[in-house]
C-alpha cells in the first residue's frame, strides 16, 4: 500500500512537472507537431486529411507517410480542448506516464521516478510526436511479456503509431516468444 501511494504521488508530481507551461515551453509548436494537429482537426471536421484523402492509414504530412494511429487519437484532446499546443502535446505526456506507471508497478516507485525525470524522457514527453506514443506502446508491450497475447497486441499496435516499430515489433515478438515464453514455460 505504501508503494502504491508513493507511486501515485510520483505520477501526480510527474504529470504536474511535464505539463507545467507545456504550451509555452518549448516556446513554439514545431512544424511536425503542427502538421499532426492540423491533420487531426481536419479528420475531426471533415473525415479527410489535409490533402483530401478520406481516413488514411498513413498520413502524407511532409512526405513521411506517418502511420495514423497517433493522429486519430489526437482528435480526442483536440475535440475536448481545441487546437492548441497543450492539446497537441498531452498525449505524449500521458504516454510517458503510462510507461512510468507500469515500470513503477513492476519494479518499484524509484524506477518510475528515474524514468520520468530522465532528460530524454522529460524532453520527449513535452513534444507532440507520434514516436513517443509508439515508444509507449512497444515499451508497455515488452513489460507485459508474461502475458503474450496482451504483449503481442500492444507491440503490433505500435506499428500503426511509428515507423521504427515496423522493424522492431517482429523482432520483439520473436524474442518474447522464444526467450521469455517458449523457453521459460517449456511450451
Amino acid at each position: 500500500l505504501k508503494n502504491n501511494i508513493l507511486l501515485l504521488l510520483i505520477i501526480f508530481f510527474g504529470f504536474s512537472a511535464l505539463t507545467y507551461k507545456i504550451d509555452q515551453i518549448p516556446p513554439a509548436v514545431y512544424t511536425d507537431e503542427a502538421a499532426i494537429g492540423v491533420n487531426a482537426l481536419s479528420i475531426l471536421q471533415t473525415g479527410r486529411d489535409e490533402y483530401g484523402q478520406p481516413f488514411p492509414i498513413n498520413f502524407k504530412l511532409f512526405g513521411t507517410f506517418s502511420p495514423g494511429l497517433f493522429i486519430y487519437l489526437q482528435t480526442i484532446p483536440i475535440k475536448l480542448l481545441g487546437l492548441n499546443p497543450f492539446s497537441i502535446r498531452i498525449l505524449s505526456v500521458i504516454s510517458i506516464l503510462l510507461i512510468s506507471l507500469v515500470l513503477g508497478i513492476k519494479f518499484g516507485p524509484l524506477i518510475s521516478l528515474i524514468f520520468i525525470f530522465t532528460p530524454w524522457t522529460f524532453f520527449n514527453a513535452r513534444l507532440g510526436y507520434e514516436t513517443t506514443f509508439a515508444f509507449a506502446l512497444i515499451s508497455v508491450g515488452l513489460l507485459f511479456y508474461r502475458r503474450p497475447t496482451l504483449s503481442f497486441f500492444l507491440i503490433s499496435l505500435s506499428t500503426y503509431a511509428g515507423h521504427n516499430q515496423r522493424f522492431l515489433a517482429p523482432l520483439y515478438i520473436a524474442l518474447i516468444y522464444l526467450v521469455f515464453y517458449h523457453i521459460v514455460t517449456g511450451k
